[in-house]
């Protein structure tokens, strides 16, 4: 949806939202048999959060807000606060304010959704959690999702890489906490002349076919939670 318009903001107080949808779940299904090409998830097991969310298509910038003007720059807002007035979604990188020429980087700052179905507006929170809004000019908003791992979150995954000569390689990968940290990954490999049941962390799998294309296996246990 592309919202425009003026608005004329008051300084307001909003609670937090409730916690987020908790997601586990574990890919594919015990019992399902399954084909993964080179550089694709043989096995997934996750833990994560999701939350409502807004996706800004470009930078814009703010109407004066208590003297600031902000720049919000593109990309995920999550919904962090809601009042009867309608929803605060928070910029996941954070923003820019603008006041007398000096800029300075601010994480508590957004995108707010009016409940009448107004127009789209930003706010800025200041450091005793009271928000003011103003207008934003040609903000292009659509509808997304936010992931977030949480503080006992995580993503655990066996790749698989290849086969050559009756030898299988997979790659484990790791996320704990935070997705945009670098993965922690172990290379595993396996000689099927030894059987066609190969197993990891808990998991295990019976391959049914390897080549350097594909490979078909079924699931018989998932990848266990990783280590704190």
């Amino acid at each position: 949806m592309k919202i425009v318009g003026p608005f004329v903001g008051a300084l307001v107080a909003a609670s937090p939202v409730a916690a987020q949808d908790l997601v586990s779940r574990s890919l594919p299904a015990v019992g399902s048999t399954a084909e993964a090409e080179v550089g694709q998830a043989v096995l997934t097991s996750e833990r994560y959060y999701t939350a409502p969310a807004v996706r800004l298509e470009k930078l814009v910038k703010s109407s004066s807000i208590m003297g600031n003007k902000i720049m919000l720059p593109a990309g995920l807002y999550t919904l962090t606060a809601e009042t009867e007035k309608g929803r605060y979604y928070q910029s996941n990188i954070g923003v820019t304010l603008q006041y007398l020429g000096i800029k300075t980087p601010w994480k508590k700052a957004g995108l707010f959704m009016p409940a009448s179905g107004g127009a789209v507006q930003a706010y800025w929170e200041n450091d005793l959690g009271m928000r003011a809004t103003g207008a934003v000019e040609g903000a292009s908003v659509v509808e997304a999702g936010a992931l977030d791992l949480g503080p006992d979150g995580y993503r655990v995954q066996l790749l698989y890489t290849g086969a050559s000569g009756g030898v299988v390689t997979l790659s484990y990968r790791e996320f704990m906490r935070d997705l945009s940290r670098p993965a922690f990954t172990q290379a595993l490999t396996y000689d099927l002349s030894s059987g066609d049941e190969i197993g990891f962390r808990g998991a295990r799998i019976k391959v049914t076919s390897a080549t350097n294309v594909s490979m078909t296996y079924t699931v018989l246990k998932p990848l266990d939670a990783p280590t704190p």
